[in-house]
This record gives C-alpha cells, sequence and structure tokens, in this order.
C-alpha cells in the first residue's frame, strides 16, 4: 500500500504540477492580453493627448496674440492724442449729422413742391381736355392736330382772297 500511496502522490503531484503550468500559461495569456489593451489605452490616449496639447499650444499662441492686440488698442485708446481726435471726429459727425437732417428737410420740401406742380399740370391737362372737347362740339366732329392746321389754311386762304376782292372792289369805287 506505501507504493501505491507513493505512486498515487507522485501522479498528483504530477497532475498539480500540469494543473499549476496550465493555469499559469492562462494567466501569463491573459496578462499579455491585458498588457496589449493597456498598451493599446496608452497610445491612444498618448495621441489623443498630443492632439490636445498640440491644439492647446496653437490657441496658447492666438490668445497671446491677440492679448497684444488688446493690449495695443487699450493703450492706443488711452492715448490723449488719439482722445483730441475722437472728440474731432465725433464733432465732425454730428456737423455732417445736422447737414444731413437739413438737406432732408429740404428734399421733403421740394417733394412737397413736385407734388403740388403735378396737381396744377393735372388740372391744366383737364382744362385742355375740356377745351378740345369744347372745339370738337363746336365743328362737330373730332379733328387731329394735322386736320386743324390743314382747316387754318384753307381758311387763312379764303381771309386773303376775300380781302383781295375787297381791296379791288375798293379801288375800282375810288377810281
Amino acid at each position: 500500500m506505501p507504493s501505491t500511496t507513493a505512486g498515487g502522490a507522485a501522479r498528483l503531484a504530477d497532475s498539480e504540477e500540469k494543473d499549476l503550468e496550465t493555469l499559469a500559461k492562462e494567466e501569463f495569456a491573459r496578462l499579455q492580453r491585458q498588457y496589449r489593451l493597456m498598451e493599446s489605452n496608452r497610445r491612444a490616449y498618448a495621441e489623443e493627448n498630443g492632439t490636445n496639447v498640440a491644439r492647446d499650444h496653437r490657441r496658447l499662441v492666438l490668445l497671446e496674440y491677440e492679448k497684444e492686440d488688446l493690449l495695443t488698442d487699450l493703450h492706443n485708446a488711452l492715448c490723449t492724442q488719439n482722445q483730441e481726435m475722437d472728440k474731432l471726429t465725433i464733432a465732425i459727425i454730428l456737423e455732417i449729422l445736422d447737414r444731413y437732417t437739413e438737406h432732408q428737410l429740404e428734399i421733403d420740401h421740394q417733394l412737397g413742391e413736385i407734388d403740388e406742380m403735378e396737381e396744377q399740370v393735372a388740372k391744366i391737362t383737364q382744362r385742355v381736355v375740356q377745351q378740345k372737347l369744347k372745339v370738337q362740339a363746336l365743328f362737330g366732329h373730332s379733328m387731329t392736330v394735322a386736320q386743324a392746321n390743314k382747316r387754318l389754311r384753307i381758311l387763312e386762304n379764303r381771309l386773303y382772297h376775300v380781302c383781295r376782292q375787297l381791296d379791288a372792289g375798293r379801288l375800282l369805287l375810288t377810281a
């Protein structure tokens, strides 16, 4: 029996050794996977952090330029020479604004006069139309300007001939 026990103990020790070796390999594989994941996470973090650092650095440089510009603008704004120029510029702008207002009032006045003139032209046009209608009613028909001019020439010619005949008759009577 002692030999069986010794053989069983040896097998048990072998089996435990193999189990420990298998457990060690599995643990080693698990640790390697975990290492690769952690390394991948580290690289991603480093890359992201590097991108963030570069972006933040660019922002910082831009902010420094803006700060310098603002300080320059503030210095210029507080300069007495510029303040005097600003007062002069404000006075000029106010004067131009006053002139603009005056011109706007003058334009409004002129537009009112134009409206009045247009009303007068409309009234005169209406009178002319009424006069034309009276003339047309007098002659019994409507005439164009060319027809009226022709009729005027004809009547002037008749008047001329009648006057000549009258003058000729007076000459005969006086002679």
